[in-house]
């Protein structure tokens, strides 16, 4: 007899179970019967899938497609609200819309049994009602036991496939975001070594611990508040990848409850917590959500009841109200970016490198009495003063001599002699003026010019700048030893000295005291640089916009603020640099020399100049 009863015991124990376990799986239906693939990509286009394939059915319709009871803890599994839904109008501020809200359920204003969260998480849009009250938040707990899982996953200590107590990663991260599964987070929970464990670890994600502020408590494991569970939603949608599988299986779950009630029309990730209790305060009736609901700017949004009636209906509209509000706050916010993005990119246009390059500080030379001629190349050249001189005296002893012979003689000077003498004067007198426009008659010089090029540039790209300047004509100094003052011109000129680099290989062309000599000279092309950092600007800009709230990027009159476009200009600059090496250009140049003071010199010109300084000077 006693054999009888055990075994029927056990099967009606066993039936019991099997109606429980098939009950639930009817809540959920066949539409999610397989753990996700972590990937965002695919996990948002099979959502969007779902949302195309319900459009224009009801709920009875979705259900008998799919075998699911579209209602879990909705007492009401209505196709449609029983009451007009509350419409958030173009010009609602939050509040407005939040008044409206409260209102309808009769909710007081300061009333301690609900917070809210709404954050853009484009924009940076956030708001709070009872930011910092802390709720029994139950099942939303799983999401950050899931993330430190998962985040060990991503960084290569673990896999999806490893098997904890028997059931793979995988496994029950799927049953615990997308069936709320308790026994499958126990065992995650006892893996990191019980609560104390797992509420240490989690902080890194809620941005404050709860004990610090209420202690141990009764279900101390899922109190938090909506800033906390907000700030750990939003590390999640930042860097989905980091934590493969969360809100894959998010997505998933409850498809038509909670947020998605009334408003399918966005993919919505969320998890929900439910939890009737009785503590030493009384009894305590806490319905919650949160979510990440995917509209062009996707929002996060959390509510967290306790004992509050309509704390359900509350949820469900709250998400409908929240998404009209983005949607038109995301026309309102796009027309203001616009507007600021033109702004920026005017500002930008009319910036130029030129502006941190500053022109040389050159130095002339003062004149000097070129003592050449009368020390180490003596005998070696004559002056056009030397030569008028030597001709003169020339002629006079000729003509001496003619008039001394001639008084010797016949006491006459004659014709021939005097015509002779006249001539030759004359002849002086040309050759005087010849050596006048054509300068010195003879030269011989030390040195080759091609030296002094390569002792220039050589001096030149190691800094040795006093040296090179030594080896100038016309500038005691080009400036370039002096720096600009902006970090941006540091920058630039330090590029510029890097990309120096000289070839000198044809013989010089040597002109008596002048000489050319042909180089080949590399220098960076600020121009091609400027092109480049401009047309990083887009892309430097999004990525700064995509990581900061709307308050860190805009001024009251809706422009970027003046720290944002300098960061966007010196970051987009920075990555332009960061390929200098392809804007190199080479050019032949061909140096105009003098030799003077027994050394050869360069003629610094213009073109010369310019090249240093990335031709824009």
């Amino acid at each position: 007899m006693m054999r009888k009863k055990l075994l029927s015991f056990l099967l009606i124990l066993t039936l019991i179970v099997s109606l429980g376990a098939g009950a639930y799986a009817m809540v959920q239906g066949d539409i999610d019967e397989e753990p996700q693939a972590p990937g965002m990509e695919a996990a948002l286009q099979r959502s969007w899938a779902v949302i195309e394939a319900d459009k224009g059915k009801t709920l009875e319709e979705i259900s008998d497609e799919n075998n699911a009871n579209y209602y879990h803890y909705n007492p009401y599994g209505h196709t449609e609200p029983q009451e007009p839904l509350i419409a958030a109008e173009e010009g609602d501020s939050w509040d407005d819309i939040i008044a409206k809200l409260f209102h309808k359920y009769g909710v007081e204003d300061g009333q301690e049994n609900l917070a809210l969260a709404y954050y853009n998480t484009v924009t940076g849009e956030t708001h709070f009602y009872n930011e910092n009250q802390y709720f029994v938040t139950a099942s939303i707990f799983k999401v950050p036991l899931c993330m430190l899982f998962a985040e060990d996953v991503s960084a290569g200590k673990m896999t999806m496939d490893d098997e904890i107590y028997g059931r793979t990663l995988n496994y029950l991260i799927f049953r615990c975001l997308a069936h709320s599964d308790n026994e499958a987070a126990g065992i995650l929970q006892n893996a990191l070594g019980g609560f104390n464990a797992y509420r240490d670890l989690a902080v890194k994600y809620m941005g404050s611990d709860p004990k610090d502020d209420i202690g141990d408590k009764t279900y101390a494991e899922t109190y938090n508040t909506v800033a906390q569970i907000t700030n750990c939603l939003k590390i999640l949608q930042s860097d989905p990848e980091k934590f493969p599988g969360v809100i894959e299986n998010m997505l998933i779950d409850t498809p038509y409850e909670y947020f998605k009630m009334w408003d399918r029309r966005y993919p919505t990730a969320q998890k929900w917590g439910y939890l009737p209790t009785t503590d030493e305060e009384g009894a305590h009736d806490w319905v919650n959500n949160c979510g990440i609901i995917y509209t062009d700017e996707p929002i996060i949004l959390v509510v967290l009841t306790d004992n509050l009636p309509s704390g359900y209906d509350i949820i469900g509209e709250y998400a409908t109200l929240m998404i009209d509000y983005t949607n038109y706050q995301t026309v309102v916010f796009e027309a203001k970016k616009e507007e600021a993005d033109a702004a920026l990119k005017e500002e930008l246009s009319s910036r130029s490198l030129k502006d941190f390059i500053e022109s040389p500080l050159l130095v002339e030379k003062e004149e000097t009495v070129d003592e050449t001629n009368n020390t180490q190349n003596k005998g070696f050249h004559m002056s056009v003063g030397a030569s008028l001189l030597l001709l003169l005296i020339v002629s006079a002893a000729i003509f001496a001599i003619v008039f001394i012979f001639r008084r010797n003689t016949s006491g006459r000077i004659k014709t021939v002699w005097a015509v002779l003498g006249i001539v030759l004067a004359a002849a002086a007198l040309i050759v005087c003026v010849m050596a006048f426009n054509t300068g010195t008659i003879s030269a011989e010089v030390e040195g080759n010019p091609q030296d002094t090029v390569k002792d220039f540039f050589s001096n030149l790209t190691v800094g040795q700048y006093d040296l090179a300047y030594e080896d100038l004509s016309n500038y005691s100094s080009l400036g370039l030893e002096n720096e600009p003052e902006s970090e941006e011109g540091k920058l630039l000129y330090n590029a510029l000295k890097q990309s120096w680099s000289y070839t000198v290989s044809e013989e010089p062309v040597i002109d008596q005291l002048n000489a050319k000599q042909k180089v080949t000279l590399r220098y960076l092309d600020l121009n091609a640089l400027e092109e480049d950092a401009a047309s990083r600007v887009d892309d430097t800009l999004a990525t700064i916009v995509s990581e900061r709230d709307a308050d860190e990027l805009y001024d009251s009159n809706n422009k970027y603020l003046p720290e944002v476009t300098e960061e966007v200009y010196s970051t987009a600059l920075q990555k332009a640099l960061d390929h200098a090496t392809s804007h190199y250009k080479t050019v032949d140049l061909e140096l105009p020399l003098v030799y003077e003071n027994g050394k050869w010199r360069i003629v610094a010109n213009d073109e010369l100049l310019s090249y240093l300084l990335g031709g824009v000077n």
